[in-house]
């Protein structure tokens, strides 16, 4: 009888642990493709796109560590406007930039309503961006002083609390 339970034990038991290996082998490579989806790729493929210039920069050279160099993006360019007046429109928008080559969109930042005093202009072309920013950083409309500049990624605004 003693013998009998004991092999059973040692049945049940390695049973149970080989169960466990295989369910967390499973587990694992599930894990894995689902991070490979969420982040776009895997690993290898990520670097590679970060390389070329995705928008986050190349890499330049190898003696003093690897360097980020802003990629030029040709496209379209979205400038962040802030301190806004409160009661400037869209029209007066459009006219300022207007000047500097084609506006494609402008958006005011309200929350509850209640203009927030910033908000972000997409202009057709990179080089019109800046022409824009260097132009009407500073000047005044509605008597506030305008701040101008390229609108960040919302991955680096949300980076700057940390």
């Amino acid at each position: 009888m003693k013998n009998e339970l004991l092999r059973w034990t040692f049945f049940w038991g390695g049973m149970s642990g080989l169960v466990f290996f295989v369910l967390g082998l499973w587990l694992g490579r599930r894990w894995e493709r689902m991070r490979e989806r969420t982040r776009g790729g895997s690993s290898r493929e990520r670097g590679r796109d970060r390389k070329n210039g995705d928008g986050r920069g190349t890499f330049q050279g190898r003696s003093g560590g690897a360097t980020m160099v802003p990629s030029r993006r040709e496209g379209p360019a979205e400038i962040y406007v802030g301190n806004l007046s409160l009661d400037v429109t869209r029209d007066e928008i459009q006219r300022e930039f207007g000047q500097f080559g084609k506006v494609l969109n402008i958006r005011l930042i309200a929350k509850r309503g209640e203009p927030k005093g910033f908000g972000f202009v997409a202009m057709e072309k990179q080089e019109e961006a800046e022409k824009a920013i260097q132009a009407l950083h500073g000047r005044e409309l509605k008597g506030s002083a305008l701040e101008v500049n390229i609108a960040r990624t919302p991955r680096a605004r949300r980076n700057h609390r940390r």
